[in-house]
């Protein structure tokens, strides 16, 4: 009987772990998707100043105002 008890605690034991790890994860993911969705605004308003200075330099490049053998960086989608 006394084994049997005591197989029975680490079983317990082993579920709860599981149980803590995955309760642990499920806040860590909801902490991330709060934190991405916080700071989206602003990645994206940094994008688009990023992409309209692409724009800019391309046209300078296409005018020949930029120094010879200058190269257009790559918009961001």
């Amino acid at each position: 009987i006394r084994d049997c008890l005591c197989q029975r605690k680490f079983e317990l034991e082993r579920l709860e772990h599981s149980y803590r790890q995955t309760v642990s994860e499920q806040r860590l993911q909801n902490h991330t998707e709060t934190s991405v969705k916080q700071h989206e605004p602003g990645i994206v308003k940094l994008s688009t100043n990023y992409n309209n200075m692409c724009l800019q330099m391309a046209a300078l490049i296409h005018q020949g105002k930029a120094p010879q053998g200058s190269i257009a960086p790559v918009l961001i989608p």
